[in-house]
């Protein structure tokens, strides 16, 4: 079997960072969209 470990994978390190940015954009822009709507 391959001895390294699943997270000092390189795949899985971009995908990892990939899933990271995605929840920081998705909670931005909800965010952004609960502040548009407390100002108007």
């Amino acid at each position: 079997m391959n001895s390294i470990k699943w997270f000092k994978n390189p795949e899985m390190i971009v995908a990892l960072s990939a899933l990271l940015l995605g929840l920081v954009t998705a909670f931005t822009s909800i965010y952004s969209a609960y502040i548009d709507r407390e100002y108007s």
